[in-house]
């Protein structure tokens, strides 16, 4: 299972879509499932997404300050020759989901 998280605008897609609760689904992982499968299973468009972070790592960001956010990096999961989009997905994995309403902090 695959635990995801929601926040800013993508919290209708959680359990919780309340700003003050926690909005998340547990979702079944197969084989070969890579983050650009799941965003397409939930009915995301990549457009609507701002960050996301894999086991409270880093993996993609649309903030023009990437460069000094600081933010630990899940880059090393990226298949050798793919992108960020191809990166495979485990049972276990904790998947937050940032809407583009929600920017990231930099402190």
């Amino acid at each position: 299972m695959l635990d995801i998280r929601f926040y800013g605008k993508l919290r209708r897609l959680g359990d919780d879509p309340r700003p003050n609760g926690v909005s998340r689904r547990e979702v079944p992982v197969g084989e070969g499932t890579t983050v650009r499968r799941l965003i397409r299973e939930l009915g995301i468009a990549p457009e609507e997404l701002g960050n996301i972070f894999l086991n409270n790592r880093l993996l993609l960001t649309c903030s023009p300050m990437n460069m000094w956010l600081n933010y630990l990096d899940a880059r090393d999961r990226v298949p050798e020759g793919g992108t960020v989009w191809d990166t495979e997905l485990v049972s276990g994995d904790r998947v937050a989901l940032f809407g583009q309403d929600m920017g990231l902090l930099v402190v």
